[in-house]
C-alpha cells in the first residue's frame, strides 16, 4: 500500500507532537513534562482510533 493523505496528516501530526514533546521536556519540569506527554499520548491515540473506524 502506498503512502494515502490520511498517512501523511498521521505522519505530520505524530511529528508535530514528537516535537512538541521534546520542547515540553525541556522547557517543564520532569513530572509536568511526563504527565503532558501522556495527554498527548492519549490524544494521539484516540484520533488514530477515529480515524481508522
Amino acid at each position: 500500500m502506498g503512502l494515502g493523505p490520511m498517512d501523511t496528516v498521521i505522519t505530520t501530526v505524530i511529528s508535530t507532537v514528537i516535537t512538541t514533546v521534546i520542547t515540553t521536556v525541556i522547557t517543564m519540569d520532569a513530572d509536568m513534562a511526563c504527565h503532558s506527554q501522556k495527554e498527548v499520548h492519549f490524544f494521539l491515540l484516540n484520533n488514530v482510533k477515529k480515524c481508522l473506524s
